[in-house]
């Protein structure tokens, strides 16, 4: 995401409330899980940017969180046996 605003035709309240409460989840993290989550939301507006349709744009999103989500239980399994090592030392 850029500091740089631009006019955005929301056409629903819900998205309106969906944008406000990205805003303020963001600004309510630590420095540096802020970086990681708009590195992420850069990813996801790069690739939205490019996919025309909603139809195709709501695909590369359930992809997106796919993808995050077995990246997700890869380093919970990495942590779940570096806490057995520990239990067993």
């Amino acid at each position: 995401m850029t500091d740089e605003v631009k006019p955005l035709f929301l056409h629903s309240d819900g998205l309106k409330k969906a944008l406000l409460d990205r805003d303020e989840y963001f600004a309510s993290l630590p420095p540096q899980s802020l970086e990681r989550a708009l590195e992420f939301q850069d990813q996801i507006d790069a690739v939205l940017a490019g996919a025309g349709a909603k139809g195709n744009r709501m695909l590369l999103l359930q992809t997106l969180m796919q993808s995050k989500l077995l990246e997700l239980k890869e380093n919970l399994d990495k942590l779940n046996e570096s806490i057995k090592r520990l239990s067993d030392i």
